[in-house]
């Protein structure tokens, strides 16, 4: 279904956010900026961007160093923004798995598992694509990332000393 809200317009860069330089309006999704601004999702969005700011903390799944310019803008709008990880997308098959109260009572990722999209079907659609010439860009880019996060996760990272905080932060409430 053709965006008629954006239409001609779809390839225009997202230049009011911050670090989206390579994001066009067309990659975003219907309900962010146009379409029915009143759906479920877009509520759901602008509360969220309501209370963002009001937060004490905000703790997220990735790496300072993965995006640096987004990370600046959200640390220069919010109180407390904290990158703490990804601790368990880097560690290797022979370290200890970090300590984890989760547990899938509800079956969720034999059903994610079992589903369109499977592990297996990912990695055979990655292991197609990174064979060919444009795989080697993708082998080396992802070298690179890896650093990266293998640095961030590391005792004097990025990511250990905010965690380090956010546990700080949340100790500090009688929970």
């Amino acid at each position: 279904m053709p965006r008629t809200d954006i239409a001609g317009r779809e390839n225009d860069i997202v230049k009011f956010v911050p670090g989206f330089s390579e994001l066009r309006l067309g990659d975003l999704p219907t309900g962010v900026l146009f379409g029915n601004l009143e759906s479920p999702f877009v509520v759901m969005l602008h509360k969220m961007g309501r209370a963002l700011p009001k937060a004490t903390a905000i703790a997220v799944n990735s790496f300072e160093e993965l995006d640096p310019e987004i990370n600046q803008d959200l640390k220069s709008k919010l109180k407390m923004f904290l990158n703490v990880g990804p601790f368990n997308s880097i560690s290797s098959s022979s370290s200890p798995p970090p300590p984890s109260s989760y547990s899938d009572e509800y079956g969720c990722i034999a059903w994610l598992e079992g589903g369109v999209f499977t592990k297996s079907g990912a990695m055979s659609a990655l292991e197609m694509v990174l064979s060919r010439e444009k795989g080697k860009e993708l082998r080396e880019q992802a070298g690179k990332f890896r650093e990266l996060a293998l640095k961030a996760v590391g005792p004097e990272g990025s990511s250990t000393q905010n965690l380090n905080t956010l546990l700080e932060v949340v100790t500090r409430y009688d929970l």
